[in-house]
């Protein structure tokens, strides 16, 4: 009995060793899958293009100090447009469309804004491109009714931090030049907006999560490891960033080159840990050199997460407001961006529910009475096509629009703040008074003005308005009835003062 226990414990002792080992072996053989695996993602991601490289490395000799001339807002001819557009579509779309899944977000594990669609690990979130197929995708048709509902403007997700690039691009291995065989769906986008006249807007991260390497401050995707970066040598990590500077420079050099006048470029934060200087003056100067009158948000350098609060402009042409009402008037040229679906995702909302026209309006109107543009967000279908709710709500503000267009698009803000009870929209030689109908709770309201006026008048009816003039204020009776109205007050032509018109937006000088 003692031998055979004794034999038994030496072949149970050698198994074991031998799982050991096999466990072992399979180890190093992982390590070195996902080494090899890693070699060929940067690989892919290497700048090989002489022109790209030698862009990139005049911009990243270019610290921010020594970059002058350029202006903001800018100032080209081409760019007065955008104080006065009033209304863009924000448009999130891509692989993540497929499932309805959060932008991006959806891939970082335990993050409250990450989605009901967990895609943790980002494996599960990469191979959606597999599936993303948009056999409808018509821009043209959608264009077309954002247009007729009042929309000047549209801003694409050309490439969201996901890394999946809507146009076959050169560079990176993450487009649909490797998932649609080449298939660009940028180009017909740009196409739609200018066959209906609306400005063709941009969005593109130059943080990109799929690149190899990337510092992503939710380390392995996971929100609690937040800030906990790995420590790498910063003669690698510097290497490692102009690198991947160069590569961002090759797509923005793309999109810019590729699809003739762009007028709106819409950053969402080129951040890398470790570095500090973006060279973001050289970058805008250089964009400008390829697009003389876009305009550019201040979200190069200034990486904005769901969770901060700061809106304070940075560098850019204008700033944006995000989820939520500025407290006080922004300085500059600047817009709010909005998620329109009442799913709460920037992505597709498989309820295809579109918040009221009512919350619309009230968004829209505070933005105007402060000089600027509202940005509300849809996400189209995975196969291309918008949602019902997006063709529902448009019909009904088409109809809104039909009266009260010039209300909200093309106006300036007043001089003061302080000129009416209720807010107010300008042109030269005209106010427009917003009554919500909640504001006919108090029946008079009241307007300050040192000009006469001529004419006041309802502006869904043209039913004359009257009033009553003690010095500079005037008092209005509040119009009757449960609809939101617009009071139009046209000031004498005669007046030799300064125009009522509220133009307050100068370009600042030159940095």
């Amino acid at each position: 009995m003692g031998v055979d226990n004794m034999i038994r414990k030496k072949r149970t002792f050698a198994v074991k060793a031998i799982l050991v080992a096999c466990v072992a072996i399979s180890t190093v053989v992982a390590e070195e899958k996902n080494v090899e695996d890693n070699n060929e993602m940067v690989s892919a991601h290497q700048i090989r293009n002489p022109e790209i490289i030698r862009i990139a490395k005049e911009l990243l000799a270019t610290p921010d100090t020594e970059v002058e001339g350029v202006a903001r807002p800018n100032p080209h001819p081409d760019a007065q447009w955008f104080p006065k557009a009033g209304l863009g579509l924000f448009m999130h779309w891509g692989i993540h469309s497929v499932v309805g899944a959060q932008p991006s977000w959806s891939m970082i594990k335990n993050y409250r804004h990450a989605g009901s669609v967990k895609l943790h690990p980002p494996e599960k979130y990469f191979s959606l491109a597999e599936q993303f197929n948009p056999t409808n995708w018509n821009p043209e048709k959608w264009l077309g009714t954002a247009k007729e509902a009042g929309f000047t403007y549209a801003v694409l997700t050309t490439k969201h931090h996901d890394g999946y690039a809507l146009w076959p691009s050169k560079f990176g291995n993450f487009s649909t030049r490797q998932y649609l065989e080449g298939r660009d769906l940028v180009k017909p986008y740009v196409n739609a907006c200018r066959k209906h006249g609306l400005k063709v807007g941009f969005y593109f991260s130059p943080r990109d999560w799929h690149y190899p390497n990337f510092p992503i401050y939710d380390v392995d995707f996971d929100f609690k490891k937040r800030g906990q970066y790995k420590r790498v040598d910063p003669k690698i990590n510097r290497k490692r960033f102009e690198e991947f500077f160069t590569f961002t420079i090759g797509q923005l050099h793309e999109l810019l080159t590729q699809y003739r006048q762009i007028d709106v470029l819409w950053f969402d934060g080129m951040g890398w840990h470790g570095i500090d200087d973006m060279h973001t003056k050289a970058v805008y100067k250089w964009i400008r050199s390829l697009q003389p009158g876009i305009v550019i948000n201040d979200r190069w350098s200034k990486v904005r997460n769901p969770d901060e609060a700061n809106v304070e402009q940075s560098f850019g042409d204008f700033s944006t407001v995000e989820c939520r009402t500025a407290k006080e008037r922004p300085k500059g040229w600047w817009e709010t961006c909005n998620i329109w679906d009442m799913g709460g995702g920037w992505g597709y909302d498989k309820g295809e529910r579109i918040r009221s026209l009512e919350w619309t309006l009230e968004h829209l109107i505070r933005c105007r009475q402060w000089g600027g543009n509202y940005l509300p967000n849809v996400g189209p279908r995975s196969d291309g096509e918008m949602t019902s709710g997006f063709y529902s709500r448009c019909k009904e503000l088409a109809e809104w629009m039909a009266k009260h267009r010039d209300s909200v698009i093309g106006t300036t803000a007043p001089m003061n703040d302080d000129v009416a009870t209720v807010p107010v929209t300008c042109r030269p030689g005209v106010w427009y008074l917003h009554i919500r109908p909640g504001d006919r709770r108090e029946k008079e309201i009241t307007v300050n003005a040192k000009w006469p006026i001529r004419k006041a008048y309802i502006m869904r009816t043209g039913a004359e308005v009257k009033y009553a003039m003690e010095g500079a204020t005037y008092t209005f009776e509040s119009p009757s009835g449960s609809l939101r109205e617009v009071i139009v007050i046209e000031f004498a032509a005669n007046t030799t003062e300064q125009s009522p018109s509220g133009d307050r937006l100068k370009a600042p000088p030159e940095e």
